[in-house]
């Protein structure tokens, strides 16, 4: 179990070195830490997450992460525990879906997302991680999920820079063929963005495909 999760600490909002889980400045760089942890009840209800479970440990080290800043400890802390979920098979990845999808949802072709305030861009980024770590356990009960992503279509120009390409290289990462249909939807799409075709193409060359 990564040292992050056991130790139950939090992370510094400015400079993302770890700190106890209740400071209220940074022991590193003094910065005062405004955002509580979120409840349990409300961060990790999740696919049945149980309290205090290794799972929900997980998910509570994502959630104090601030990933703006590049830290590539912090940054290996959240994926080490992203890991830790996506290992418990089909009920982890149920909780990183419950999770990626948190705040958001497609009806139809768009992309409905509430307002995620002052943090929009990191948690964008925790986003990404999550896609990312589906892609990593090559996650085939995801592709389901994952694909809607890839098609939806949004205003939010950090679901187009950030998220969305990530859809698209994980689909690749995973390695089932059922992703191919929808990569070529994707890259022959003239509405998808130029960062989600390079890496929709970058998939479908992993997955054997010729790329025009």
């Amino acid at each position: 179990m990564p040292e992050s999760i056991r130790a139950e600490k939090k992370y510094c909002t400015e400079c993302g070195k770890p700190i106890p889980t209740d400071a209220t400045y940074c022991t590193e760089c003094g910065k005062t830490q405004s955002r509580a942890p979120q409840p349990v009840e409300n961060m990790q209800n999740i696919g049945g997450v149980q309290p205090g479970s290794n799972v929900q440990k997980a998910l509570a080290v994502l959630e104090d992460a601030y990933l703006v800043r590049d830290n590539e400890k912090l940054e290996k802390n959240v994926n080490d525990a992203l890991d830790l979920i996506a290992a418990k098979g089909d009920s982890g990845i149920n909780v990183l879906l419950g999770r990626l999808y948190r705040d958001m949802r497609t009806d139809g072709p768009a992309l409905v997302v509430k307002s995620l305030g002052d943090m929009a861009w990191n948690e964008w980024l925790k986003k990404r991680c999550i896609v990312d770590a589906l892609g990593r356990a090559r996650a085939q009960s995801a592709i389901e999920r994952l694909i809607p992503l890839l098609h939806a279509r949004s205003t939010d120009s950090q679901f187009n820079s950030i998220l969305q390409p990530a859809v698209a290289n994980t689909l690749g990462a995973i390695g089932d063929k059922r992703a191919i249909e929808a990569l070529r939807k994707a890259l022959d799409d003239p509405s998808t963005r130029p960062m989600t075709k390079r890496a929709a193409a970058n998939a479908l060359v992993k997955l054997g495909e010729k790329v025009r």
